[in-house]
């Protein structure tokens, strides 16, 4: 390998960590929420208040892991203008993709004491919306918290992360296109709107509007509210 293509290797991985860094803050204050929300479960249903909080500092420290693990990232880009070619929105999506799974799992790591494997398979399964799950039974494996980020990461994965982050994050350019349209499946049309990031902030104001008024039609059914979340949660993202 000559020293002008190992030069423009280390440039295209040092272009792409940004992007990679940025979303595992993201999934880091997720999970930090999702701790949070286990709070709401009621313990008349039979949720355990002292498994619940026992699990919240375990996703708090999960969170603590993913955000430390997103600094030598934001390190190795810092200053680095992102010019994201084709080949490089390609290699950021399979990267985000494959961190977010194995960041994931951690969570159920620390929680549910389950092993990198089948730890791994939930987290995937989740992101990925295909319902399946190596769990014989949830409620009495996974606490509220831990039963919440399930439910969240099939919310992440209905969406699309790279949808979320191209929604949330600002100045990407045509680099948040290239991103958007290499996790989008099928062929490629038209945005909703001219600038990519308007489409992908339209895409999130639908979602979220959906999800909104299936939490409130399932709590107003008499659902309980924690329940109602998760079950939106799952429903709307089709895990």
């Amino acid at each position: 390998m000559n020293a002008t293509e190992s030069a423009r290797k280390h440039s295209l991985v040092r272009m792409t960590a940004r992007p990679l860094g940025l979303l595992l803050l993201v999934l880091a204050a997720a999970i930090a929420a999702c701790g949070a929300l286990g709070f709401i479960a009621d313990p008349a249903l039979g949720w355990d208040v002292e498994k619940t909080s026992t699990d919240f500092e375990h996703m708090l420290r999960s969170a603590g892991i993913t955000a430390i693990a997103a600094i030598p990232f934001l390190i190795a880009s810092w200053r680095v203008p992102v010019r994201l070619g084709r080949r490089e929105a390609l290699f950021v999506v399979s990267t985000i993709w494959i961190s977010m799974g194995l960041f994931g799992a951690i969570p159920y790591v620390l929680g549910a004491n389950m092993s990198w494997a089948d730890a791994l398979f939930e987290a995937f399964s989740g992101l990925t919306t295909t319902g399946a799950t190596i769990l014989t039974d949830i409620e009495g494996r996974l606490s509220a918290p831990l039963h919440m980020w399930r439910m969240a990461t099939h919310w992440l994965g209905g969406l699309g992360i790279v949808v979320l982050f191209v929604a949330l994050m600002p100045g990407w350019g045509a680099g948040g296109k290239r991103l958007f349209q290499s996790e989008a499946a099928g062929p490629q049309t038209g945005g909703i709107s001219p600038r990519i990031r308007d489409t992908a902030k339209t895409l999130l104001w639908i979602y979220c509007s959906f999800t909104a008024a299936l939490i409130c039609a399932l709590w107003g059914a008499g659902m309980p509210l924690f329940d109602a979340v998760t079950h939106s949660f799952s429903t709307i993202a089709t895990g």
